[in-house]
């Protein structure tokens, strides 16, 4: 079986897929998910900013995804909550991740490096004079919002993907100790 269909296979069945890898197999996975992982986590902390354009991900979300359980499992069995802890925040970190458009590129890196405190701009009276930066802000939150409900979206969906994942994982386990 090639690497595709253990990534498709773990994403669909998670932690009885995992477990059923063996040998040659088991290892030259274990090996491309220590790759992908680690090359994720290098973008990961590189963009820190709530939206990052998706086509900066080293490998695919699939790959990255099943990659990150293959991951958690492993650390699972060790027993080691910290690195658990980390999986689950990268795997849900995903979500910042998106398809930018490419006319909004420019707009969410300023909104990003330079955003004016919304709070303040928020409280001002209804006649009171915006500045021309929190004017220009405005005009663009709108956008900005925008990508942001993608992320929150996305962000549940992979909340819910992975504690079905951590479930089977449970189950799993109770059942063959």
């Amino acid at each position: 079986m090639d690497i595709t269909t253990h990534i498709k296979n773990i994403n669909a069945s998670g932690s009885i897929a995992i477990d059923s890898l063996h040998g040659i197999d088991r290892l030259k996975l274990l090996k491309f998910s220590d790759e992908v992982v680690s090359a994720y986590g290098k973008v990961f902390m590189e963009n820190r900013a709530f939206i990052v354009d998706e086509l900066l991900l080293p490998f695919t979300r699939e790959e990255i995804r099943a990659c990150l359980k293959m991951q958690f499992n492993m650390f699972a069995y060790k027993k080691d909550t910290g690195s658990m802890e980390n999986l689950v925040r990268a795997y849900i970190g995903l979500s910042r991740f998106q398809k930018i458009m490419p006319e909004d590129q420019v707009l969410l890196k300023e909104l990003d490096i330079a955003a004016v405190p919304k709070s303040e701009m928020f409280e001002k009276s209804m006649g009171a004079e915006l500045s021309e930066s929190e004017q220009m802000f405005l005009e663009r939150f709108a956008v900005f919002n925008s990508y942001l409900e993608k992320v929150d979206l996305e962000k549940e969906r992979l909340r819910s993907d992975f504690e079905r994942f951590v479930k089977g994982f449970q189950a799993l386990t109770t059942s063959h100790p």
